[in-house]
């Protein structure tokens, strides 16, 4: 079968609930050899591949509303997980909620066995989410990635702000260290209901170690405080079968090697806020980079594959991944077609260089 035959549409993709409640470009389903769920499987995992995946088409972000953050952390605001109170921001209506000012639930990072109520897990309603989204998603060839909001910073930012939690860091190593590691065993029963009840075949983990221009700590204090906790919670994930994504906004490239150093297969990040080229030599062939660029308003149908081809073009040299989002409704078919083309490829070119 050709490429254009393989690019056919034949019908659309559904989407159950989104990431923060953001709005996601619809998706075509085309006409791959395999399964795009089993081809972004094995990309990731060094495999023979297909074609290099549009994460945007070829994969399902899974945020059930069982999950209290979901809702919280969201667009809804309410209490999450461990008793905090989000806002919605009503001053900017695109933006997901925030903490509520001068709530804290943690005061003092040495009492927090005192101090916090850790959730029930295992109560939330799984297994209605769980069946949901498996009679959702039956027909669906695409592989689910379960979304794990809070991670270890951010939590703790959350839980006593950011100025005491950067302090904790500093003043109180073992404490947070202990913390740290009962928040593992928080995410790893996480992990656990999004394999069994939801099948899924990814995790993403949500941590921002950065801000725009540089990360939040150096580089020992990740491995002293965050390697080992992030590193109980990938070996389950491993475990269990399944790939693990560290999502982190932020310029996080001098954090690359405690990413590896935890490891993890991949690091979703927010490409406009570091050097492209910098974070892919530091990540090697250890860690897949994944960003999500955002196709410009100005570009004509007929400029699409430019677009792409740009875009994509580092997976040429190592396995690397874009979610493409085109929201001009006008365009975004094309989009996605010329993602599927050119990724489809460019893994034929692979293989005949390796022949």
């Amino acid at each position: 079968m050709s490429i254009d035959k393989e690019a056919e549409v034949r019908g659309m993709y559904q989407q159950l609930g989104t990431w923060y409640g953001y709005p996601y470009t619809p998706v075509q389903r085309l006409n791959p050899p395999i399964p795009a769920g089993e081809n972004l499987r094995r990309y990731m995992m060094g495999e023979d591949y297909e074609w290099v995946p549009d994460v945007c088409a070829d994969l399902i972000d899974v945020t059930p509303e069982c999950i209290p953050d979901v809702v919280a952390c969201g667009f809804g605001g309410g209490l999450d997980a461990f008793g905090v109170k989000w806002i919605p921001d009503t001053n900017a209506e695109d933006l997901p909620s925030f903490v509520e000012p001068g709530f804290t639930v943690l005061h003092d990072i040495t009492k927090w066995r005192e101090e916090l109520r850790f959730p029930d897990v295992d109560s939330w309603d799984w297994a209605a989410c769980g069946k949901k989204y498996r009679e959702f998603y039956a027909d669906d060839d695409r592989m689910l990635r379960g979304i794990i909001l809070s991670g270890f910073f951010e939590r703790l930012i959350s839980l006593m702000g950011f100025q005491n939690a950067a302090l904790s860091l500093i003043m109180e190593p073992e404490e947070v260290a202990a913390l740290f590691d009962a928040l593992a065993d928080v995410n790893c029963k996480i992990i656990d209901h999004y394999v069994d009840d939801f099948g899924c075949g990814q995790v993403m983990l949500h941590d921002d170690w950065s801000a725009q221009r540089a990360p939040f700590f150096s580089l020992d204090t990740a491995m002293d405080l965050l390697v080992a906790p992030m590193k109980k919670v990938i070996d389950h994930a491993h475990e269990r079968g399944i790939i693990f994504t560290h999502h982190s906004c932020g310029n996080a490239v001098d954090l690359i090697p405690a990413m590896i150093a935890e490891g993890a297969d991949a690091w979703q990040g927010q490409v406009d806020s570091f050097d492209l080229d910098d974070a892919l030599a530091a990540a090697g062939d250890n860690l897949v980079l994944e960003i999500y660029p955002l196709a410009p308003d100005d570009i004509a149908i007929g400029e699409v594959d430019e677009f792409v081809r740009k875009e994509l073009a580092p997976a040429f040299a190592r396995r690397f991944l874009c979610e493409i989002y085109d929201y001009d409704p006008d365009r975004c078919f094309e989009t996605r077609r010329a993602a599927y083309r050119v990724g489809r490829e460019m893994a034929i070119q692979a293989k005949a260089a390796i022949k």
